[in-house]
């Protein structure tokens, strides 16, 4: 495959090189960074000049040009590449899904609205959330495929608007952070803005599914930083442990619209019971995620519990077994940082299938 070419104005990283995008980092410096190892060749070289480059790349995550000030000193990058009439690439990890408002780019963000995924000459795609504290050499050795049983097991456990009002004072959640409070009234629940449409939809979601006799629901309500009585590291465990011990685990954005749950969920081989919030999922055009996850659009979680029996009923033991394999096997080859890296061609000739078609 041709070497596809880069440029870029490392000037705007200057004094902020552990901040480089990890295109770089793993790319052209081969290091360790991101949890990537040893890789010879990706199919990218950094070029000095910018009319032999394919694209034009900014040499941070623009939320570090945002955080760190460089908004204005990435404008003469991003002008140049318009004068060039090259696109400009940008990774983007937040929890924000507004425009960059950079014309004629490819921005990889982990937040993003399907509705809104072109915007002017700019095109959005799917970028997967990866967690440091979450990777596969703390479960490998113990990695195992969760067994059917006569009823879908179905976990979470995390921040979610509480499911009742009883659990509002057993989890104690006032006390648990000071960014939530809740006035207890007669008709509802009153929450701050920081509990955003997200954690609604979490809470809509579990009462269904903890309401239905004929699913094992395996849910745990915490706070924001998990629960009070353990340390951060047991927290990790307790969360990680409510994913590998059920089959499906129910994922659904949160601040932004995205899902961290989601990606530990396939690192584990374990089920995503996903619901669709104008989503935009990594490789969506290539990968068909359907065949993946239990799918439930955001205008059926009334009926979630009944979508999962559905599914659940469908798929035969050895099934079940297989597609967690499945899912396995696709995060390594397409969702892992090396996997992600390794396939980032193909979103550039899809635009250039998608041009020729026009």
């Amino acid at each position: 495959m041709k070497k596809i070419k880069l440029y870029t104005d490392f000037n705007i990283a200057k004094n902020n090189i552990e901040n480089l995008s990890f295109i770089f980092t793993a790319i052209l410096f081969n290091n360790n960074k991101n949890n990537f190892p040893s890789q010879p060749d990706f199919g990218y070289e950094l070029v000095d000049e910018s009319n032999s480059a394919d694209f034009f790349v900014l040499p941070i995550n623009w939320e570090w040009i945002k955080a760190l000030n460089l908004v204005e000193k990435s404008k003469p990058l991003i002008n140049l590449a318009k004068e060039k009439n090259k696109k400009i690439i940008a990774f983007y990890y937040d929890d924000d899904d507004k425009d960059l408002g950079i014309d004629n780019s490819i921005v990889f963000r982990t937040s993003l609205n399907k509705s809104q995924q072109r915007v002017g000459s700019s095109i959005n795609f799917a970028m997967p959330s990866w967690r440091e504290d979450i990777k596969v050499i703390n479960f490998k050795n113990n990695y195992f495929l969760s067994k059917k049983e006569e009823k879908p097991k179905i976990g979470f456990r995390g921040c979610s608007q509480p499911i009742d009002t009883f659990e509002i004072i057993k989890n104690d959640m006032i006390k648990n952070t000071n960014r939530i409070s809740y006035k207890i009234s007669k008709k509802s629940i009153l929450r701050e803005k920081w509990y955003y449409d997200g954690y609604k939809f979490r809470a809509d979601a579990l009462k269904v599914l903890k309401n239905n006799k004929k699913i094992n629901s395996d849910i745990t309500i915490t706070s924001m930083f998990g629960d009070k009585k353990f340390t951060m590291s047991q927290n990790k465990k307790l969360f990680i442990d409510n994913i590998i011990n059920n089959n499906y685990v129910l994922c659904t954005r949160g601040g932004g619209n995205y899902s961290y749950r989601f990606y530990e969920t396939i690192i584990c081989g374990r089920i995503p019971v996903f619901i669709n919030t104008d989503c935009v999922l990594p490789y969506d055009f290539c990968i068909d995620w359907k065949k993946y996850v239990v799918w439930v659009e955001e205008n059926e979680i009334n009926k979630i519990d009944k979508i999962l029996l559905d599914f659940h009923n469908s798929i035969s033991d050895e099934g079940l077994l297989n597609l967690q394999l499945n899912i396995r096997k696709l995060y390594e080859e397409y969702i892992s940082p090396i996997g992600f890296i390794n396939n980032l061609h193909k979103h550039f000739e899809h635009l250039e299938l998608l041009k020729n078609q026009i």
